[in-house]
């Protein structure tokens, strides 16, 4: 499955492992196609502005300016870039990584828990590629491709999913962070309203493409 996912859409993209740039990348993604993400990703570079420190020295016009290129809602972004820029400037241990991967995984937890604005998602994503722990990200658009590929009501709960899931994928960071393509499928084919099933490289071994192929097909055809 994610080897034909990895086929259609090409190698993606690996998020930073340092956990501010980890989160300023989670930030410019949001709503936004990867070519427009990479594009203000390459601006804050060069202001540069991918630290704490820069980033709070970072002019709040060429910030905009630089945002802006990953689509819709760019004073939002820098509203929250800003808010997790003050956070680290209270809690300045969690600039250690490497501090953060030595410790327990409940410890780790509770560290990134003072970060206060970080939706819970975003939290397992930083545990999975920033501390190298193996724990499975799950969000609506994985859970929303699990429940397809299951054949399930689209009101199942995350749980599901992820049980589905962990027996899919061995249990280890390098194998978990494929979950990504997942993620990309969701937003760019698997989408939420008419999803795209007939270019899916999924389609085969979706239950819910299956069925909905069958009940179009006329009685006797």
């Amino acid at each position: 499955m994610i080897a034909a996912l990895r086929q259609f859409y090409g190698l993606q993209p690996t998020p930073p492992a340092d956990l501010f740039q980890f989160l300023v990348w989670e930030i410019l993604s949001e709503n936004a196609l990867p070519a427009r993400r990479d594009l203000a990703w390459q601006a804050l570079r060069r202001i540069p502005a991918l630290t704490p420190d820069a980033m709070f020295r970072a002019p709040a016009k060429v910030l905009l300016h630089a945002v802006g290129s990953a689509g819709p809602n760019p004073e939002d972004k820098v509203e929250r870039i800003r808010a997790t820029v003050g956070e680290f400037k209270r809690h300045r241990h969690l600039l250690d990584v490497a501090i953060l991967r030595r410790g327990s995984s409940l410890r780790a937890d509770r560290a990134l828990r003072r970060l206060t604005h970080v939706p819970s998602a975003v939290r397992a994503r930083a545990h999975l590629f920033v501390l190298d722990a193996p724990v499975l990200p799950i969000d609506d658009d994985i859970t929303r491709v699990a429940s397809r590929l299951m054949g399930l009501p689209q009101n199942r709960t995350r749980a599901v999913s992820r049980r589905w899931l962990s027996r899919e994928l061995p249990r280890e960071p390098g194998a978990l962070r494929d979950a990504v393509y997942l993620g990309h499928h969701a937003r760019h084919t698997c989408v939420k309203v008419a999803p795209h099933c007939g270019v899916c490289p999924l389609r085969v071994q979706c239950r819910s493409a299956s069925a909905s192929a069958s009940s179009a097909t006329p009685p006797g055809a």
